[in-house]
């Protein structure tokens, strides 16, 4: 997994340490860890459903009711991931 070298995070308020990089085994505890607090990705969310029609893995709402369609991969994405959100967004 490649990580960005100078990302860090704030340890006791005033320390920088570097992120240390980790692996997921599962999709799902992502989708889980993000459905337990949707405002990680930057916006106010409310999940409607999770691995809608054995495709979509979340799909939610914004505060301008706004449909959002969330893919998530544990990993590099291939060609074939963008593949599949174009052909969601069609």
């Amino acid at each position: 997994m490649n990580i960005d070298p100078l990302m860090r995070r704030i340890v006791d308020g005033n320390k920088l340490v570097p992120v240390e990089p980790s692996t997921l085994r599962l999709e799902t505890h992502l989708e889980d860890l993000v459905e337990s607090d949707p405002s990680c990705l930057g916006e106010p969310f409310l999940i409607i459903e999770r691995q809608m029609f054995g495709r979509v893995d979340t799909l939610a709402i914004n505060a301008a009711a706004r449909t959002r369609l969330l893919e998530f991969k544990r990993g590099e994405t291939p060609r074939e991931t963008i593949a599949q959100t174009l052909e969601y967004l069609a």
